[in-house]
């Protein structure tokens, strides 16, 4: 019979005990696998069927980082935004720029020391206000939600 020490962990000298090492290897391990599933379902935005954003929400979502969470789900709406641009959906490229905008705000303030959402916000605004069909929807009567697709 196995004695159970008082934190939980086996004494079975066979059975090898997970150090803080071992356990911050996988937890970082698991956050690349998230953040790669997110970043590759994005990769499908332009031609990938209608659901991808809310498949990559879901990946980013299980990063256990808030800075991380808010910056690559701020990727993800940007990448939406663009995907509409592309099939000429304007005012829902322009609500999807929206969230990025704020969410590229939120990381900022979680981690002002690095620059990537700056950039980020930078680069979404310098296309709304450079893509004249983007300039054009921000100015008409507006939809609330954003198209995924058909």
């Amino acid at each position: 019979m196995r004695r159970q020490s008082t934190t939980g962990t086996s004494t079975n000298p066979k059975r090898p005990r997970a150090s803080a090492a071992t356990c911050s290897t996988s937890n970082r391990r698991t956050r690349g696998a998230w953040k790669l599933l997110g970043l590759a379902i994005t990769d499908r935005f332009p031609s990938g069927p209608v659901g991808l954003l809310e498949q990559a929400v879901q990946a980013f979502e299980k990063l256990p980082d808030e800075y991380e969470r808010t910056y690559h789900l701020g990727v993800a709406w940007e990448r939406a935004a663009k995907s509409h641009v592309e099939k000429n959906e304007s005012h829902s490229a322009v609500a999807a720029f929206e969230h990025a905008l704020a969410l590229f705000e939120a990381a900022e303030r979680l981690r002002p020391d690095l620059p990537d959402p700056v950039l980020r916000w930078n680069r979404c605004v310098r296309l709304l206000n450079s893509h004249p069909s983007l300039r054009a929807a921000m100015v008409a009567p507006r939809e609330d939600e954003v198209h995924l697709g058909d």
